[in-house]
């Protein structure tokens, strides 16, 4: 057996001997209702959770689920002293991709790797309402096809902050709370403002700014203010350890401001309304960035009918310059959720998503819903990762959870192009407007409070948008296993 084989072997061995004996403690772990997580309420938003988004603590001292369902051991050593808490968590994933051009006989048309993410997070508390928060980050991956990177067996990569900020609550007094630094921020659903450094996949999501929060609970409203500035470089504010100048974050210099305003004053709704400059310069080269500005204004709606009936949508219009054109640019994006509130917790969706066919999805190119289509719209973005646009995508989905802490996600999309910008490109047609069929399949089970587990496999058929060689199927597979401390 080679080394490849014998290492992919063994990696897999391991990968199953760790989910049987995480599940062996999780069902010890049951025996005991206070040391398991409870459920999210049912009355949370349905949304297609992916792992990116999931994976992500919500501060750099974010604790394995609530810290209040952590048994008394692990709280006494996540927080050995009232100023100071920390946490690590270790992700193991294994992706395997065919076809993602849609052509079977591409060199490299297959690639299959093992991902292997660490991160230590921890939060120092000085003085009441203050915090220093910090997230280190490392990941590295080991490939199996195609034959050009397996013959590196390894790709190791750098070890960087992706958190390193100082959060001031109450300010002077007043119901202020503002953060400068490192930092992650979504807005929303994470449509338009969620992934600041798009180029490293799911590896850090950070942004580089600086965000006040006003609260006026009188009219239950807060508004945000934000200030951001993105550097395709890694090293250009905090040098990674081991760094790797080949690493980029994204393809040009990125500053913008935002403002987001929220009110929850109607029952059961949320209304959100925005606005986002973005200023893009300096691409690394041409055509790979874009040079311009960006202004979105934009509105948000999420309201419960009943206690079944959930509706969310949201608009953004986009106007300014880009790459030397003028630039016009619109977005819509809407989901109707049915909530069975039975005891398999059983839901119903649908949704439409519109992108112009120049739409800029400015901070939210992340995998939101698909992750095969990520390499697929990237060939009409010059290979930049998760560019949407150009798209009619109509939804249709259902979720389930059999049993406590498992949840399976399955949901079909047909996909339409708004234009035809690649006529005459190499695999597209001259007039065809059916992009194809996508579906998804999402398993995903909290083992307790530490080990979780999920499962995703995607599978798209290509339409009369493409064209001999870009006809084949395409398909995503992921396992990933999750240790959090």
């Amino acid at each position: 057996m080679g080394s490849v084989a014998w290492m992919r072997t063994s990696i897999t061995a391991i990968v199953f001997l760790l989910t049987a004996a995480s599940w062996a403690i999780g069902q010890a772990a049951t025996s005991n209702p206070s040391s398991v997580a409870a459920s999210a309420p049912a009355s949370q938003p349905a949304s297609r959770a992916t792992s990116q988004a999931a994976s992500k603590p919500a501060g750099a001292a974010a604790a394995a689920g609530p810290v209040s369902t952590l048994p008394p051991w692990a709280k006494t050593i996540k927080n050995p002293v009232p100023w100071f808490n920390w946490g690590f968590d270790e992700r193991l994933r294994n992706e395997y991709l065919l076809n993602s051009t849609l052509d079977s006989k591409a060199p490299g048309h297959d690639t299959d790797y093992n991902r292997y993410r660490s991160r230590l997070w921890w939060t120092v508390k000085p003085i009441e309402d203050m915090e220093f928060n910090f997230c280190l980050t490392w990941e590295f991956r080991n490939y199996f096809a195609p034959e050009s990177k397996a013959e590196q067996v390894t790709n190791l990569s750098d070890a960087i902050f992706d958190t390193m900020n100082i959060k001031w609550k109450n300010v002077m007094g007043l119901p202020l709370t503002v953060t400068a630094g490192r930092q992650d921020i979504n807005l929303g659903n994470g449509w338009l403002v969620f992934e600041g450094t798009p180029d490293d996949g799911s590896r850090t999501l950070f942004f580089d700014g600086f965000r006040a929060t006003y609260e006026i609970k009188e009219i239950q409203t807060t508004i945000d203010a934000m200030y951001v500035w993105q550097n395709p470089r890694e090293n250009q504010y905090i040098t990674p350890f081991a760094y790797k100048p080949a690493t980029i974050l994204t393809e040009q210099t990125e500053n913008g401001a935002i403002l987001y305003v929220t009110n929850k004053s109607i029952k059961n709704t949320e209304i959100n309304g925005y606005f986002i400059y973005k200023d893009d310069s300096d691409p690394l080269k041409a055509p790979l960035g874009d040079s311009g500005q960006i202004y979105a204004f934009g509105n948000r709606l999420v309201h419960d009918f009943n206690k079944n009936w959930q509706y969310r949508g949201e608009w953004v219009e986009e106007v300014g310059n880009k790459n030397g054109d003028n630039f016009s640019a619109g977005g819509v994006n809407n989901l109707l959720t049915y909530y069975f509130r039975d005891p398999l917790d059983n839901r119903l969706r649908t949704g439409y998503e519109f992108l112009s066919d120049n739409f800029d999805p400015l901070w939210g190119r992340w995998p939101q819903w698909s992750e095969i289509a990520n390499p697929i719209w990237a060939m009409e973005a010059n290979g930049r990762p998760a560019y949407w646009r150009n798209m009619h995508r109509i939804q249709f989905g259902h979720t389930i959870a059999p049993i406590k802490n498992l949840t399976f996600a399955t949901d079909y999309h047909l996909l339409f192009a708004d234009a035809n910008p690649m006529a005459g490109s190499s695999g597209f047609s001259d007039d065809g407007r059916f992009r194809g069929q996508l579906i998804t399949w999402a398993a995903r089970y909290k083992i307790n409070d530490f080990f979780s587990t999920a499962f995703l496999a995607e599978g798209f058929i290509p339409g009369n948008y493409y064209t001999a060689p870009k006809e084949d199927t395409a398909v995503f597979l992921r396992y990933e296993f999750i240790f959090t401390f």
